[in-house]
């Protein structure tokens, strides 16, 4: 049997089929490259793309958490801006300090409390703002007192009440020897405290 043997110089010369098989397995080889190629570059464009698409989306997320963030800020920016306003209405001048104190004085009276001490002390600086702190040692009954402070507490002015104490240690060197026996006879109790009463300087222009 004659052994075949291909020469591609020869290729004119090979048999028909096995031409038509080379060539078709040629073209098979030379699609699946084109095919891979192809493939290959739209898969890396693929991958690209859906990385943008995360990309884009952790944008937009970003985007949508400051717009949150933002529409936060607003409100609370709405919310301080009126209750400043409402602070700056109930904030006194300098020149009403006096009636603020005499007030202040009358709620002592007509809840029957005894005042061993009402002290304005030095002006404080406080921002745009100034205040006035006053030692008070006052004493009555729990009821007594308890309604002072919420009555001042309440004053359509800017008072606060701090440094609060309440005993019933009636002691001389505190109330006076008349005062601390009667507070002893009466079982009443003495409630040392500090109010502080905010207003604006003679020269901050602010009217009522």
């Amino acid at each position: 049997m004659q052994k075949l043997t291909l020469n591609f110089k020869n290729i004119y010369e090979w048999p028909l089929i096995t031409r038509i098989l080379i060539i078709g397995l040629v073209c098979a080889v030379v699609f699946y490259l084109g095919y891979w190629l192809d493939t290959s570059s739209l898969n890396e464009d693929l991958e690209n793309t859906q990385r943008k698409e995360e990309d884009i989306k952790e944008q937009l997320k970003l985007v949508i958490s400051k717009e949150e963030m933002t529409k936060n800020e607003l409100s609370q920016f709405d919310m301080l801006e009126k209750l400043l306003s409402q602070w700056q209405k109930r904030m006194i001048t300098y020149s009403e300090l006096p009636e603020i104190l005499n007030q202040i004085l009358k709620i002592g009276a007509t809840n029957h409390l005894h005042f061993s001490l009402f002290n304005p002390g030095q002006e404080v600086k406080e921002g745009s703002y100034l205040k006035v702190p006053i030692k008070v040692i006052a004493v009555g009954s729990y009821h007594q007192l308890g309604d002072f402070i919420s009555q001042v507490a309440n004053l359509p002015w800017i008072v606060v009440v701090g440094d609060f104490t309440l005993s019933k240690e009636n002691k001389n060197d505190v109330l006076g020897a008349k005062l601390a026996e009667q507070a002893t006879a009466e079982n009443l109790l003495t409630a040392e405290l500090t109010l502080e009463v905010y207003h604006f300087g003679e020269k901050s222009g602010h009217q009522k």
